[in-house]
């Protein structure tokens, strides 16, 4: 498991400071602003992600979780859960850089499972005609490599940039709600 994006305790108590004017809503403020920019950048990260690989958006998002901020505990984060994925979740591009030589697609007849798979060392392929023999297995399905590979330390240098001015636009967006709130609220 690999934090990308983290948003500590200090971080929030300086910008709890700006939602002083709001009072009482101060607190539930921060954690709405804090959860939709975390959300932000999941979405951000799975974008890229996908355009670097061409794995589907859905498949990348299961790989991933967002922790939220709550009152009780205003830190967020995003983490990656990056095991290797089948080859033919990628796009095609990476897949022909990928696939060995002696690889060959095939679909298993019990599960219907297409992949990309690799005869064990020593096996050999059947001839036309030839009887089923045992010295053509084992097979194994070539996996592809985990997402994070994809996403070098500049990708993520940026994502942390990004989550940054995410948060401010995001605390400036609730301070605003707020105050706008409390001005047409009804008087007591």
């Amino acid at each position: 498991m690999a934090d990308l994006i983290t948003v500590n305790q200090p971080q929030i108590d300086a910008l709890t400071a700006r939602f002083r004017a709001i009072g009482d809503e101060g607190p539930a403020a921060v954690v709405r602003a804090v959860n939709r920019a975390n959300l932000a950048v999941l979405t951000q990260f799975v974008h890229r992600v996908e355009a670097a690989t061409g794995i589907e958006n859905k498949r990348v998002r299961k790989s991933m979780r967002a922790r939220p901020s709550t009152l009780a505990d205003f830190q967020a984060s995003v983490s990656l859960y990056g095991g290797r994925s089948a080859l033919t979740n990628y796009s095609p591009r990476i897949v022909s850089e990928l696939m060995p030589p002696d690889s060959f697609p095939a679909k298993m007849p019990g599960s219907g499972h297409v992949g990309i798979f690799q005869r064990a060392p020593g096996a050999r392929h059947r001839r036309k005609g030839e009887p089923f023999a045992p010295h053509a297995l084992p097979i194994r399905e070539v996996m592809g490599p985990p997402f994070t590979e994809f996403i070098g330390a500049g990708a993520v240098r940026e994502l942390v940039a990004f989550a940054e001015v995410r948060l401010r636009k995001e605390m400036e967006n609730e301070v605003n709600f707020r105050m706008l709130k409390q001005a047409t609220a009804p008087a007591k």
